[in-house]
């Protein structure tokens, strides 16, 4: 069994023209502490880095050779962020069924390909992934990629030549997809596309078959999604991804480990937001004991940065961020919902998942997830065990449960509630 420890990073912002490293030795501290192993390093490349002739990514390797050395796992979602942001107004959907034109394309994976092997001189072993959230909606201007199957297509196409690139050029890892999943995708709820995660799925799926598992054409070695909740859908409550979070029926793909690069709560992000702190930490603790129960082989909470680019430059502490800057002393510290990521990897360090503990409610009936009982027994290499309890029932919940050989009365409480035996 992984344990919970293992299975956890945080998101990182690279940008060329950010000093972080003083945030950065913060965080590789206080991850060190308690044993989390990745560092997704979430880089924004100008479309100038690849269409020139060399390589200008010395920022990159820089971060890459520094996670590396602190003895975390970087984690790289394959250097462009948003195609979007960088399309050739010349592209059109009729032609490449994406934001690039055919020389973009090209030039890119030139591009890609000298970045993979120049990661592989410097001999640092790093997982690759996709790009980040492209079926999204970041791949064509055709709304979101996933209601056009020639878009998905043309994705696919991409990621395909990511997957096969990286494993002919190096040793490391490769996570595939990298996909945007939001409560209600399964069952057709969502406020953002009904259904329409199956038929990115179902794409996968069928191309999977065709590949084999070893060589250059072999299927990735982790499958990611972005599981982040809705607001409007049952406040945002994590437990739903026990009804929505499997992958299990979609064949080929289907024993192929999950990772979880990105999920947070906002706070000022009206999908995916107006939770205060406390409200933010009690979600956050929730989603990665969920995720572990579920079998996620890493999960990397979003965002361990201080300045959110991407969301209006505000400091990320009022948005996903888990820092908070002194502006006066130039230090950081955890803000309240970082704080609760590190009291969960203190408490269960050297823990892993063992069993849930039957609370006389059934976690998956669906109509009762809201006021069910969540216990999960956690156990250490020296047989010791802890219990972590909850419910997502803002009114505490008493019960009596038998755990370890006692009867116990236990208040279960909407954020979560350790006890060691």
């Amino acid at each position: 069994m992984i344990k919970l420890n293992d299975k956890l990073g945080y998101n990182m912002r690279l940008h060329p023209n950010y000093n972080g490293d003083i945030a950065n030795r913060y965080i590789y501290q206080k991850l060190k502490a308690v044993g989390a192993k990745y560092i997704r390093l979430y880089s924004n490349v100008e479309q100038a880095s690849f269409d020139s002739n060399t390589c200008k990514m010395n920022y990159l390797y820089d971060n890459v050779q520094e996670v590396a050395n602190q003895g975390f796992t970087p984690v790289l979602p394959l250097i462009i962020d948003y195609p979007a942001k960088k399309q050739d107004i010349n592209a059109s959907d009729n032609s490449t069924h994406c934001y690039w034109s055919d020389t973009l394309q090209s030039q890119f994976k030139r591009f890609f390909k000298e970045v993979v092997q120049h990661i592989e001189s410097m001999g640092i072993k790093v997982i690759y992934e996709a790009f980040n959230e492209a079926p999204g909606g970041f791949w064509s201007s055709y709304g979101y990629s996933y209601n056009n199957q020639d878009t998905i297509n043309s994705y696919m196409d991409m990621n395909d030549y990511m997957r096969q690139t990286v494993y002919s050029y190096s040793s490391s890892k490769f996570i595939d997809l990298c996909s945007c999943q939001w409560a209600g995708h399964r069952q057709g709820t969502s406020i953002y596309n009904p259904k329409a995660l199956d038929t990115v799925l179902i794409t996968l799926s069928n191309r999977y078959a065709k590949l084999s598992d070893a060589g250059s054409n072999r299927k990735a070695d982790y499958i990611s999604f972005h599981p982040y909740m809705e607001t409007a859908y049952d406040n945002g409550n994590p437990e739903i991804l026990l009804f929505q979070g499997s992958y299990s029926d979609y064949a080929n793909i289907n024993t192929i480990p999950q990772a979880w690069t990105e999920f947070g709560f906002a706070n000022k992000q009206d999908w995916n937001g107006n939770f205060p702190p406390s409200t933010q930490r009690a979600l956050v603790q929730r989603q990665i004991l969920i995720g572990d129960y579920m079998g996620v082989d890493i999960m990397i909470p979003y965002s361990a940065r201080v300045y959110n680019y991407d969301w209006g430059g505000e400091e990320c502490t009022y948005n996903f961020g888990n820092t908070i800057r002194n502006s006066e002393t130039n230090t950081y510290s955890m803000n309240e919902t970082g704080q609760g990521v590190f009291e969960l990897l203190t408490e269960l360090k050297g823990y892993h998942f063992n069993q849930s503990i039957d609370t006389g409610i059934d976690i998956f009936d669906q109509s009762k997830y809201l006021s069910a009982l969540y216990a999960f027994e956690y156990v250490n290499d020296s047989g010791n065990k802890k219990l972590v309890y909850w419910t997502p029932s803002v009114t505490p919940i008493t019960k009596s449960i038998s755990w370890n050989g006692t009867d116990r009365d236990l208040t279960f409480k909407y954020n979560v509630q350790f006890l060691e035996s």
